[in-house]
């Protein structure tokens, strides 16, 4: 039963944004990241927090946590630190993952190496408007097994 709730499950996020966003923020990616923020409750508990019940592109630190530039900047310092310099030349792919890193951190804390969330649709809508990029973009990808 397992699998058939699960099939279930993808052929819902294959649904139109509508049948599936309640924040009004989504846009269709892949099944695996079409998750809407109101559905991930570590997202939602950082947004009760501070009074935000429709989607946490409205938090008032989200802007600061990821899509401040300098903040940002700060966070590479750090990443550099810990895994050597990151091998994107392009500055907005650079800015994408270090954002997708740090609302990861933010909403998460620490996971762990190799282990990974999906990212609510939403946040990932806004960072890919904020550093946008030739469109080609990577999508979620699961950890590899060792």
């Amino acid at each position: 039963m397992p699998e058939a709730a699960a099939a279930e499950t993808m052929e819902d996020r294959m649904a139109p944004v509508s049948e599936w966003c309640t924040c009004g923020h989504c846009s269709s990616l892949s099944p695996v990241e079409n998750v809407c923020c109101r559905e991930t409750p570590k997202v939602m508990n950082r947004c009760e927090q501070v009074g935000v019940y429709t989607c946490i592109t409205d938090h008032p630190g989200f802007q600061l946590v990821a899509l401040n530039p300098y903040v940002l900047q700060a966070v590479y310092g750090t990443y550099v630190q810990l895994f050597g310099e990151m091998p994107e030349t392009m500055l907005n792919s650079r800015y994408r993952h270090l954002a997708y890193r740090n609302v990861v951190r933010w909403c998460w804390g620490y996971l762990g190496q190799h282990i990974r969330v999906v990212i609510p649709s939403c946040i990932v809508t806004r960072i890919r408007q904020e550093f946008p990029e030739d469109g080609l973009y990577r999508g979620f990808l699961p950890p590899l097994h060792f």
